[in-house]
């Protein structure tokens, strides 16, 4: 008995210690992350947190002043937004060199090594926000799910906003409304 209870003790302390030594590695791994997305030009994470929720859109909206822009406000564990993602890759192709912008939004329901995973395969520019900033954007667009699309013309004003995908056909007619 003494034997298997020493036996057991000792399994314990194992995993526990395992589990001590892989901490390190995960917050290693995370700062990582951090580094490699800091450095991507197309990629918003952390550059943008001390924006105040009411001026997130117009500082994102800045920087693309004189360009149509496509806003998809998605979640890396959301079906229907990466099946749009995919929908929209034709499209994009075509209207590359155009005078648009597709912006990406998402928050931290989206975890960090996953969004830093999957963006590579989706061109445009990613924001990665704060839950507060990410809220903000979804009652301003008066949206309850996602995927939340919207347009802005070249002047920055908004004309067209929908939630859910609305399909490829419907986006490239609003995209040319907003031109």
């Amino acid at each position: 008995m003494k034997k298997s209870i020493i036996t057991a003790l000792f399994a314990i302390l194992s995993v526990a210690a395992q589990a001590q030594q892989n901490v390190p590695s995960a917050q290693v791994d995370q700062q990582q992350i951090i580094q490699e997305l800091t450095s991507k030009k197309n990629v918003y994470f952390q550059k943008y947190d001390i924006v105040a929720p009411e001026n997130i859109l117009p500082a994102i909206l800045d920087k693309y002043k004189g360009k149509v822009v496509l806003i998809d406000v998605w979640a890396t564990w959301c079906g229907p937004c990466r099946a749009g993602h995919q929908a929209m890759e034709p499209l994009k192709k075509e209207l590359k060199g155009k005078n648009i912008q597709f912006v990406y939004i998402t928050s931290p329901s989206s975890p960090l090594p996953t969004w830093a995973e999957m963006i590579p395969a989706i061109d445009g520019d990613h924001y990665y926000l704060t839950a507060e900033q990410y809220r903000y954007i979804l009652e301003k667009y008066e949206s309850r799910g996602i995927p939340t699309y919207a347009i802005y013309n070249a002047q920055g004003q908004q004309t067209f906003k929908t939630v859910g995908f609305p399909g490829v056909e419907m986006i490239k007619a609003e995209i040319e409304k907003a031109q």
